[in-house]
């Protein structure tokens, strides 16, 4: 029987349907699709290998690994050359295959460096044949490969699931999600939306109707724009009793602050007034641990940088990579509502709205909160009490004030972008963390607009609170409306200010949050305003240059990036990328310190770029002008950096299709030889370049690589 293998993406971005659609039109006009030429041929020259051919050199090297004296290499081959055979797309019964791998398996233990690679290269083989063969041969090698029943069933489900996804087999969908064997049906629909399936998942979320995850139907309805259905929803637990009306006061509550986040006012009123208009509206005041940040069904598009980075076999060889940080904050469900009415923007009854809440809280307060007095000398409780119920009076004294406190001054601080007074009180929460956050999680909030706007009354309060801190506040609010000239005007006169959190480039990540609220003209005027003041390249930038289409520019800060050492992998892979024709000899790479070891990494840089793209034959004429710096390595490290260069161009042939040559490159090498050449420091200080423990220039991951870019066809 024929099957077509259709080519695996490599796609690494998670975008709503509109910056999805944006990608498309961008890339398809200038034909530079970021990630494209993974999945094809960078080069027409050269053979393929055939997908019977990759199936002999596989089993030559499972039977040379069977005859191979050294026991530690001999295992490792037999890793290797058994989970390649699992990844080929082929018509023989691999059960036994499955089974010796299983008996390998078993003879390790729980840890070492072999049990850790077995279980991962198990899983890419795992992942491949699932998309090829026919579902009984699938369920066969899974059961052979997870002894244990529990985990098999998990894994038979996620791969029952999956088929039916791609398949968009709806109605056996829904049945699937409502018998919800192991809980995890709600957890499928988020995945759905991460893989970019949202019309998938909102049909699932309005078919799904189990009562037991209605606050989870609720979010992901509320999420992918399906307002008043969500509604509904939590209308429903709103009006029962007990533990249901909470749910509903905190379903209401975070789809007020989803609808905030699109700056719809009219939707975030009018789901306020149904939780201030409810008898048991107190339970604003209470902190719930409730989470209003953006779930998986809310549009994203954050810094692919990282996802970029991984294309690289270097940086796959050393360490991981941080993701992105997440806020946790402990305040009431009411002044979680109070930043979604003033996220919103400012309308009017916005302030009544906010005034309401926070007399809901100073009243809970009031009804609440213990005595101090009670607390008597700190250490020493009353006469009579014992030891346990004076430590709970103690511990709810304290919680109850943290709670409220916070809460306080996020109300005000909501009370102040729609228009309130900033009194002296007010003038010590403003901070530019503060205006950061509110921006971060409401990209409609008036508070940029406020800051400039500050009467010079209120502005003299805040430089009573801290001296340096209003032109800090309007040199930021500056950049978040695009007025780059006008922020730079400001740091020529206050040398003082600064871009908050600078480090990490918080404000410039905001460009993504207007992105996701498609503010698209409002996100392109702040990318040049923050570019106005910091003109240097920057990995962020990149990214926001690439999806307004701005070709030119971008381009342009990713040869400075080469011109100054840094990011080389990443800018010669989306400068070959954005101009397939590029001559890479004749871009200008400086090291960024002036060391040797910098020019001879750089250059192993370069040719893992080539790598991601298939480009064989440059890498062979790269390999052999290294840079003269390799001359003054001894012979070791000399040796470490030329099996990388040669590894490298073995890895750039398979992914372009010709399997059999770049094996021929690699399949001698001893364990130690599979690694990257890293440079790393030694005690003493000096640098020196070794073996990366993780492989990578070996039968398994060539062949995975060829698998993954389309070419095991029949």
């Amino acid at each position: 029987m024929k099957r077509t293998i259709h080519t695996i993406q490599l796609r690494p971005t998670r975008m709503g349907p509109w910056i999805w659609a944006r990608w498309v039109i961008v890339v398809a006009a200038l034909a530079v699709a970021l990630g494209t030429s993974s999945d094809g041929d960078a080069q027409s020259n050269g053979s393929r290998t055939s997908l019977r051919r990759a199936t002999e050199l596989v089993d030559t090297y499972i039977a040379r690994a069977g005859r191979e004296k050294d026991p530690a290499l001999r295992q490792r081959m037999l890793i290797e050359g058994y989970t390649a055979l699992l990844s080929l797309p082929i018509e023989r019964d691999l059960r036994d295959t499955a089974k010796r791998l299983l008996e390998i398996s078993d003879g390790l233990g729980h840890f070492g460096k072999d049990r850790g690679l077995l279980d991962e290269w198990q899983w890419e083989a795992v992942r491949l044949f699932e998309r090829y063969l026919e579902p009984e041969r699938v369920y066969r090698l899974l059961h052979i490969l997870i002894d244990d029943a529990h985990y098999f069933e998990k894994a038979r489900r996620d791969y029952e699931f999956q088929r039916l996804v791609d398949a968009d087999a709806r109605e056996a969908l829904i049945d699937f999600l409502s018998r919800d064997e192991d809980g995890k049906s709600v957890g499928r629909i988020k995945d759905l939306c991460r893989e970019n399936r949202y019309d998938l998942a909102g049909f699932a979320a309005l078919k799904w109707t189990d009562p037991t995850w209605a606050d989870s139907r609720a979010d992901i309805l509320g999420q992918l724009g399906l307002t008043r259905q969500a509604e509904t929803v939590a209308r429903e637990s709103l009006a029962a009793d007990g533990r249901k009306k909470r749910a509903g006061i905190e379903m209401l509550t975070r789809l007020a602050a989803t609808e905030s986040r699109r700056g719809d006012t009219a939707s975030v009123q009018r789901l306020a007034r149904a939780v201030l208009d409810d008898p048991d509206s107190r339970f604003v005041a209470k902190s719930l641990g409730l989470n209003v940040s953006r779930g998986p069904c809310d549009s994203k598009l954050w810094n692919e940088w990282p996802e970029w980075r991984r294309r690289s076999v270097g940086v796959a060889s050393s360490s991981g990579l941080r993701g992105e940080p997440g806020p946790v904050r402990e305040i009431s469900v009411g002044a979680h509502l109070g930043e979604a009415i003033a996220g919103a923007g400012n309308a009017p009854g916005s302030l009544e709205l906010i005034d309401r809440l926070i007399a809901l809280q100073d009243r809970d307060n009031a009804e609440n909160a213990v005595d101090p007095v009670n607390l008597a000398l700190l250490g020493r409780k009353p006469e009579g009490m014992a030891d346990e119920e004076f430590q709970k009076l103690l511990g709810r004294y304290f919680g109850h004030r943290h709670v409220y406190q916070a809460s306080r001054k996020s109300l005000m601080l909501s009370r102040f972008a729609v228009g309130g007074a900033l009194d002296g009180l007010s003038a010590t929460i403003l901070t530019a963390n503060a205006a950061e956050q509110t921006l971060w999680d409401y990209p409609h909030s008036p508070i940029a607009q406020r800051i400039l706007s500050l009467s010079d009354l209120e502005k003299e309060r805040i430089r009573r609170a801290s001296p340096n801190l209003e032109p800090t506040l309007r040199f930021n609010a500056l950049v978040w409306e695009g007025r780059g000239r006008e922020a730079r005007s400001l740091s020529a006169e206050h040398p003082g200010v600064h871009l908050q959190f600078h480090g990490d480039r918080a404000l410039l990540r905001l460009v993504g949050v207007l992105l996701n609220a498609e503010m698209k003209q409002q996100a392109a005027a702040m990318l040049d305003a923050y570019l106005e003041v910091e003109p240097g390249p920057d990995t962020i930038a990149v990214h926001f240059l690439l999806m307004q289409g701005r070709i030119d520019r971008t381009k342009a800060m990713l040869r400075d990036f080469l011109s100054e050492g840094r990011e080389v992998f990443v800018s010669v892979m989306l400068l070959r990328e954005l101009e397939p024709t590029l001559d890479v000899s004749k871009l200008e790479i400086s090291p960024r310190f002036g060391e040797a070891w910098e020019k001879i990494e750089n250059w192993l840089s370069v040719m893992d770029a080539l790598a991601w793209t298939g480009s064989s034959d440059e890498i062979d004429l790269w390999r052999r002008n290294p840079p003269a710096a390799l001359a003054s390595l001894d012979e070791g490290q000399r040796a470490c950096v030329q099996d990388t260069a040669t590894g490298l161009e073995a890895v750039a042939l398979a992914r372009r299709g010709d399997l059999e040559a770049g094996l021929k490159l690699v399949v001698d090498r001893d364990l130690k030889q599979r690694g990257y050449c890293l440079a790393g420091r030694e005690v003493g200080g000096a640098w020196r370049f070794d073996y990366a423990d993780r492989p990578f220039f070996d039968l398994r991951y060539l062949v995975q690589e060829w698998v993954r870019r389309g070419h095991a066809v029949p």
